[in-house]
């Protein structure tokens, strides 16, 4: 559904944490005019690089990065997407368990701390996948940024429903 949004046409798209890589995939055949993939997990950026060659795919673009690291000074994204980990009830034990737990939204927190220190990111639309902004610990997180954000696209699976929420006013 989220690939379908016609917003990904000839667009500069990060992915923050793309693990498989197929949401970066799936911007490329909605057209993005390039991907960059960022994970802090080398088996990640491998598995993404093999889905995006399988499908034939040339402007996925793998980086190992923590956030937005990685990203070269001349390069403006036109749309960061993030699905970051998604639960906060435990530490994770090991690096593979980053991809689940984050209990400090550590991921979530560095984004926001860089949208508020790269000026260069003031118009860049992001998008942030999460289960529920019922959760305590986003809201905190939100609210010390001074984020206000607003549902984009909401999506209901087998297992659980999921919302991508837009950040829709910065007042770093």
């Amino acid at each position: 559904a989220v690939s379908q949004k016609p917003i990904w046409k000839d667009k500069l798209v990060v992915e923050l944490g793309t693990g498989s890589g197929i949401m970066a995939c799936l911007f490329s055949l909605a057209g993005s005019r390039k991907v960059l993939a960022f994970d802090i997990n080398p088996d990640a950026l491998a598995n993404t690089e093999e889905n995006a060659s399988r499908l034939g795919l040339t402007n996925v673009e793998t980086r190992l990065s923590n956030a937005l690291e990685a990203l070269e000074p001349n390069e403006k994204p036109d749309i960061i997407y993030c699905d970051p980990p998604f639960s906060t009830f435990r530490e994770p034990k090991n690096d593979l368990e980053k991809a689940f737990f984050d209990t400090k939204l550590e991921v979530v927190r560095s984004l926001l701390e860089t949208l508020e220190s790269d000026e260069r990111l003031s118009q860049t639309k992001v998008l942030l996948c999460l289960s529920s902004l019922a959760n305590a610990n986003e809201q905190q997180i939100f609210s010390e940024f001074k984020v206000e954000v607003k549902p984009f696209l909401t999506t209901t699976t087998p297992w659980a429903s999921f919302t991508l929420w837009e950040i829709v006013k910065k007042r770093f």
